[in-house]
């Protein structure tokens, strides 16, 4: 009879396998909206599927895992670049390319090698490679086949730990860009922010941690004491929850800038150059986008639409916006979201001062400024003038 424990134990040991199967339905599901990266992330959930599943045929079925094997070392060979490419989907390109395949090649040729080592294997080397591979050492006498074979499964496992660490890193890099990329483009660049893939690469660390201390405890404590797989179960499961939820919740991709950027790309002409506009610190040309640009904002107050871009300032002034977000980098310093956001607070400091504003609610200045949300208005008024809205209130009221 099934007791509780084993029904526990069974769950949380199939749990990874539920989770990752659960967000690739779901995501090609959505990819078919014509979201790319929506596509990539399903294809890594399935990736991770299987190597789930290869899990469950090392310790459950370890007679049989040595046929699963290299479907094992493709799959988790091409984890870590699938996730590379949906960031990069995310973050600095719109389509998959054809040279995206160089990510893939550690994983054609050592499961390739894999394969071919296994074919030539006879039944006696199969139970020696098994051997080794439980006990993660080579017997003193094996073969050069049963040696080859071990090895290119060592270089597999040292292979993804690289990558692990090459992932993280470049899509820090990728995801850095694209926050520049959005605060020059957009004055409420949140819908298109990404930082919750900082919160996932922290996670694969810890994971990467885990792996290590796993492996240093031995694959054969877990054979000997299924209890223990427990923990790296929730842990995987946790990671993949969080990768598939974030995905899933991530309508928009590079794609979406992309088309949005040739969509309404100003015309390149440069704006003719007023002369008598002195500044000393900047050239002419920069000079008199300034003056254009402060004439708007102080006259139109365009900064107070929610939903501004750069390319609608550019049509007011009449320029475009290589000139425009080189013009606001060099005049002030600044990208565009952090010049625009300058202008509301002063505008939200106007607010909050006025007699008549004494019974405005912080959500109703928020909107009034242009924020899209509450918390925005709180986060960036904080950052700029280093105490809240509320306590700015308090203290004038004073």
């Amino acid at each position: 009879m099934t007791t509780n424990y084993e029904v526990l134990l069974d769950i949380s040991l199939y749990s990874p396998i539920y989770v990752s199967l659960f967000w690739g339905i779901n995501l090609l599901i959505t990819s078919f909206k014509k979201n790319p990266a929506h596509r990539i992330l399903s294809i890594f959930m399935f990736s991770a599927t299987l190597i789930f599943i290869g899990h469950l045929y090392f310790y459950h079925i370890p007679s049989q895992y040595f046929y699963f094997e290299p479907v094992y070392t493709f799959s988790s060979l091409s984890l870590y670049p699938l996730y590379l490419l949906y960031v990069n989907l995310l973050s600095t390109q719109p389509k998959v390319r054809v040279s995206d395949i160089k990510w893939f090649i550690p994983a054609i040729v050592l499961t390739l090698t894999d394969i071919i080592f296994k074919i030539m294997l006879s039944e006696p080397q199969i139970d020696t490679y098994n051997e080794s591979v439980f006990s993660g050492q080579l017997r003193d006498n094996s073969s050069t086949l049963i040696k080859l074979t071990f090895y290119n499964f060592k270089v597999s496992r040292l292979v993804f730990t690289i990558q692990l660490f090459f992932t993280v890193f470049r899509s820090i890099r990728l995801v850095k860009i694209h926050n520049e990329t959005i605060h020059n483009y957009f004055s409420k660049p949140d819908e298109l922010d990404i930082a919750w893939i900082k919160h996932v690469n922290i996670s694969m660390l810890l994971i990467s941690v885990a792996g290590i201390i796993f492996n240093s405890i031995g694959k054969s404590a877990f054979l000997q004491n299924e209890t223990l797989l427990i923990v790296p179960s929730i842990l995987f499961s946790s990671i993949v929850f969080l990768i598939g939820f974030s995905g899933f919740r991530q309508n928009t991709s590079y794609l979406t800038l992309s088309k949005e950027i040739e969509e309404k790309e100003c015309f390149e002409n440069e704006i003719e150059i007023d002369q008598t506009v002195n500044e000393f610190s900047i050239d002419p040309q920069t000079a008199v986008i300034k003056s254009k640009l402060e004439t708007l904002f102080s006259e139109k107050k365009v900064y107070l639409q929610p939903d501004l871009k750069i390319w609608d300032v550019c049509d007011e002034i009449q320029t475009n916006r290589s000139y425009l977000s080189g013009a606001i980098k060099k005049a002030y310093d600044k990208n565009f979201c952090q010049l625009v956001n300058t202008y509301r607070i002063e505008e939200a400091k106007k607010l909050i001062l006025q007699k008549q504003a004494e019974n405005y609610s912080l959500d109703a200045i928020a909107y009034e400024c242009g924020f899209g949300s509450l918390n925005s208005f709180m986060r960036i008024f904080k950052e700029l003038e280093g105490i809240t809205p509320g306590q700015y209130r308090q203290k004038h009221a004073e």
